[in-house]
């Protein structure tokens, strides 16, 4: 999950913020959501993925990985320290164990994962087990739709169409392929980054309410203090090789990420650094106080994505747990995003809202 704030500008900001509402979690079946066909993929997928499978070594007989036969009762000592309070399903110490009910009569519980002597585990092709009918009925749980049927509320995410024998001939996943959000609020955890002129938060109201020249001047007082605290440390100790060098040269197979990691911390400066700073580094302050002051001014009245006219302005892909992928390279955000705002009148309506992903 993913918490990202964006800045919607103009009025109807239920509408301009529909197209890009995710199917798969909210469920509302509108016009932007549209079928994918993956009938080349799951194919794929078939003809190429296995199956881990147990086998009796004597008979041959086939039994699934996750056969209730196959787990055991943990003994005491797993019980009291390796599974932790048998609970959910993990792995740890040499073991892996689950938790269900065992259909014998005991209820609910973990048990570890077991194979007797007379089992080995194997990797079986799904091509060899099942038909692709039934691997896509089973493997990706996708309800038939057979010639001449219409389309009911099972159908709704998926399905996989047939022929008049049954054999599937087409899969489809139902999405939309321009979501950015599955729910999403005015103001939540965007609440308080812009004030208007009265110095009160504000979240929605016209261009001309919001006081984005003191946000940014105050932006600029704490990035002259965060610079003032980290310019004494380089003089002091030297400037550091920054995170991203050290990263690269993981990239490039040099040093190994522990290695990298190592030599980080082991500078001087990012251990004065981090005495006062545990959780971050200097790398966003650089040792160009103008060019620091000038990038904060800029990113103070940013929000992650702009909305206007009802197209979707982004920094980068936002992904779970506030993952970025296909980021603009630094200042080209900050111009675009700048450019939109100012290109809004002074009576356009403004609101910022808390997505979530």
């Amino acid at each position: 999950m993913s918490h990202f704030s964006v800045m919607v500008i103009g009025d109807d900001v239920e509408k301009q913020m529909a197209p890009y509402r995710e199917f798969e979690c909210t469920g509302t079946d509108d016009e932007y959501v549209v079928d994918k066909d993956t009938t080349e993929e799951i194919t794929k997928d078939y003809l190429e993925d296995t199956r881990t499978m147990m086998r009796h070594r004597e008979t041959s007989e086939l039994k699934k990985a996750y056969d209730n036969m196959f787990y055991r009762e943990p003994t005491a000592e797993e019980e009291k320290g390796s599974i932790g309070g048998l609970c959910g399903t993990g792995c740890g110490n040499g073991i892996s164990w689950s938790s269900r009910d065992w259909d014998d009569g005991k209820g609910y519980r973990a048990k570890v994962h077991h194979v007797p002597e007379e089992w080995e585990e194997i990797e079986i092709p799904f091509k060899e087990l099942m038909s692709f009918t039934d691997y896509v009925v089973e493997y990706h749980e996708m309800p038939l739709l057979h010639p001449g049927e219409e389309r009911g509320e099972e159908h709704k995410f998926n399905y996989a169409a047939t022929d008049e024998n049954g054999v599937v001939v087409k899969t489809v996943t139902r999405t939309n392929p321009n979501a950015k959000w599955d729910y999403w609020q005015e103001g939540g955890r965007a609440s308080g980054r812009f004030i208007d002129r009265m110095g009160n938060a504000i979240t929605r109201g016209p261009r001309k309410a919001y006081n984005f020249e003191t946000v940014r001047n105050r932006a600029e007082i704490e990035a002259r203090q965060t610079f003032a605290k980290w310019e004494p440390i380089f003089e002091e100790h030297g400037k550091p090789v920054l995170w991203p060098d050290f990263i690269s040269k993981v990239d490039a197979g040099e040093i190994t990420i522990s290695e990298a990691r190592d030599q980080y911390h082991a500078q001087p400066a990012i251990k004065a650094y981090r005495d006062d700073n545990p959780f971050s580094g200097p790398e966003d302050i650089g040792y160009d106080l103008e060019a620091y002051v000038k990038k904060c001014r800029d990113n103070s009245c940013l929000t992650f994505a702009i909305v206007m006219e009802g197209k979707w302005y982004e920094r980068g892909e936002m992904g779970w747990w506030a993952c970025v992928s296909n980021e603009k390279e630094d200042g080209e955000w900050q111009t675009e995003a700048n450019k939109l705002i100012n290109a809004a009148s002074d009576d356009t309506m403004i609101t910022i809202v808390d997505c979530h992903i």
